[in-house]
């Protein structure tokens, strides 16, 4: 690992691949919905600081949400919102800036066990993609 470019989790050169997710119309006609790619955390994250992202897409904002081993419910996770603009970007997520949704259990990332980008919750057009994800 090269000093200063984290610890890679899942990481793809963005100008050969990414795991990109596309929908020209996502509808909330039939009481809600939601479109996710997650990926299950093998690593131990403790000590690490946050996430690091790269993600492209149609200038739309999007959820990424965490999931550590005490949520017992599918609808608890840690969570906070980017923008997936029309360049390659990496975004920092810190971890003491994720929001706790539903849930009274506080955020040790030592228990991260899974991290989701999420369309939900309006209509829009869904195009999104993530190359790299990285502890830092």
């Amino acid at each position: 690992m090269r000093p200063g470019y984290g610890h890679p989790l899942c990481n793809l050169k963005a100008a050969q691949a990414a795991i990109t997710y596309k929908q020209p119309f996502f509808p909330t006609c039939y009481g809600g919905g939601f479109i996710q790619m997650a990926f299950d955390l093998a690593e131990d994250a403790g000590g690490w600081t946050g996430l690091e992202l790269d993600v492209y897409g149609n200038d739309e904002r999007y959820d990424l949400r965490l999931r550590t081993t005490r949520l017992t419910r599918a609808w608890q996770s840690f969570r906070t919102e980017f923008v997936a603009t029309a360049a390659w970007t990496t975004i920092k997520v810190p971890f003491d800036a994720l929001e706790a949704y539903r849930t009274d259990a506080s955020f040790d990332a030592s228990e991260l066990r899974r991290v989701g980008v999420v369309a939900v919750g309006r209509e829009f057009a869904v195009d999104v993609a993530v190359s790299g994800v990285r502890l830092y």
